[in-house]
């Protein structure tokens, strides 16, 4: 007789009520909004705690993917109750956290559910990580649309904490949003490499590294699509509107107005070896191709100076 599997543990449990939501039953839109969002809060959270920004570019770090992956398991009755498990395959704890947990997934995990609970109880919008509110209010978008509430729940990890709850619904939504409100817009213009553009249609989105380091997610509307297309991977003039974060006062998102690339030569490497022309070549290094011939005036030396002028030339060669 075969040895029966043991159950996985649960990292994360979500409770799912609503009209489209039946006892064990969950559809597969809804389904797949809550998974994928409900992943991408637990990574950014993770970012944070490893001291990186929560919308750091890029592909999810491999430490990230390999400690923060949830892995569905079951779908329990009473509503949906979904338990989701770390990954089965995974490197040594992470013992250089500095928290009383052990595995980096674990701790991101209770760290979105008690930011979650703070927002709900807060009288005052709650100070969250941006990407982690961003992936939340993507949750939030099915509050409206066949979902009443999602509830978080964190298990106690081996006896050493007890589990933690926190109810995701349009209260918690607003105290979401009036956060998002609180920020102020501010026109602003800044210089950097532009990177990863997104061209799905009605969400053209695309970042922007500045030479101080941060990254910036922006956003663009289609009458600039090709100007943002063009300036992929070149050092460009962003020109918009941004979102500041009140507290660090940095902005969080920009919307471009405009896009101007300004140096050619540190665009993609392929395009180095590429015939330009004299005139191309100047307005890159913004100097004007226009010569006048009369700035030649008495430049060159009168006829009967030019075996001088000859002689002391190549003289200085020597």
């Amino acid at each position: 007789m075969s040895k029966q599997r043991k159950r996985p543990r649960s990292i994360l449990r979500l409770k799912v009520k609503g009209p489209h939501i039946k006892s064990g039953r969950i559809p597969i839109p809804e389904l797949l909004v809550i998974c994928e969002q409900a992943q991408a809060a637990v990574n950014r959270q993770a970012e944070v705690l490893r001291g990186r920004p929560g919308l750091r570019p890029g592909p999810t770090a491999t430490l990230v993917k390999t400690e923060c992956t949830l892995e569905l398991f079951s779908v329990g009755r009473g509503s949906a109750v979904m338990s989701f498990a770390g990954p089965e395959s995974r490197p040594q704890p992470q013992a250089d956290l500095g928290l009383d947990i052990e595995k980096l997934g674990e701790a991101a995990v209770r760290e979105v559910v008690t930011s979650l609970r703070a927002a709900r109880k807060a009288r005052t919008p709650v100070a969250m990580d941006v990407g982690v509110r961003r992936s939340l209010q993507e949750m939030g978008k099915l509050l409206d649309n066949g979902v009443s509430e999602i509830v978080w729940i964190a298990p106690a990890i081996r006896g050493k904490r007890s589990r933690i709850s926190a109810m995701f619904d349009n209260s918690a939504r607003a105290r979401i949003d009036q956060a998002v409100a609180n920020a102020s817009s501010e026109p602003i213009e800044i210089d950097g490499r532009l990177e990863m553009a997104d061209f799905k249609l009605g969400d053209l989105k695309c970042i922007v590294h500045t030479a101080a380091g941060p990254r910036v997610t922006c956003a663009f509307s289609t009458v600039i699509e090709d100007d943002v297309y063009k300036a992929l991977r070149h050092i460009a003039r962003i020109t918009g509107t941004a979102t500041i974060n009140p507290k660090t006062r940095r902005p969080e998102q920009i919307a471009i107005s405009s896009v101007k690339v300004l140096d050619p030569f540190l665009g993609p490497a392929e395009g180095f070896f590429s015939n330009l022309n004299l005139e191309q070549l100047t307005r890159g290094q913004g100097v004007d191709p226009t010569f006048d011939l009369r700035t030649l005036k008495n430049a060159w030396p009168e006829e009967e100076d030019v075996e001088t002028f000859l002689a002391a030339a190549d003289q200085s060669r020597r």
